[in-house]
């Protein structure tokens, strides 16, 4: 194998590794069960209690279309995958539409966050 091959093999590579938090998330069921609890399940949906302390964060994870219910006040300042953020100031009884997102989970008060999550499957 020439060189040339070898090198584009070992960029591919490298670009490959650090994309797989960006391409690879997650179900929040498995990437944070300390944060995300499923409170019911059926084909259509799916309801989740969220919970991070202050200052908690959680790996990158895919929610699809989903409404969010905040049973608390708070900020939230996720990284989406494309590594923009976007800021969620929310109050209590606040409800909040999101298109599908794959984002870390990040509490950004110094309050713990207490949201449900509604998810809609295809």
């Amino acid at each position: 194998m020439n060189k040339l091959k070898i090198m584009f093999y070992l960029i591919v590579a490298a670009f490959a590794l650090t994309a797989a938090p960006f391409t690879f998330a997650q179900d929040p069921i498995d990437v944070a069960p300390e944060h995300y609890k499923v409170l019911f399940e059926n084909e259509r949906v799916r309801v989740l209690e969220t919970r991070y302390g202050p200052g908690e964060s959680s790996d990158f994870h895919n929610h699809p279309d989903n409404l969010v219910i905040a049973l608390s006040d708070g900020e939230a300042i996720p990284v989406n995958s494309d590594g923009s953020t976007t800021e969620y100031l929310f109050k209590f009884g606040d409800v909040i539409w999101r298109e599908a997102v794959q984002h870390t989970g990040v509490n950004s008060s110094n309050e713990d966050m207490y949201l449900i999550t509604i998810e809609f499957k295809d």
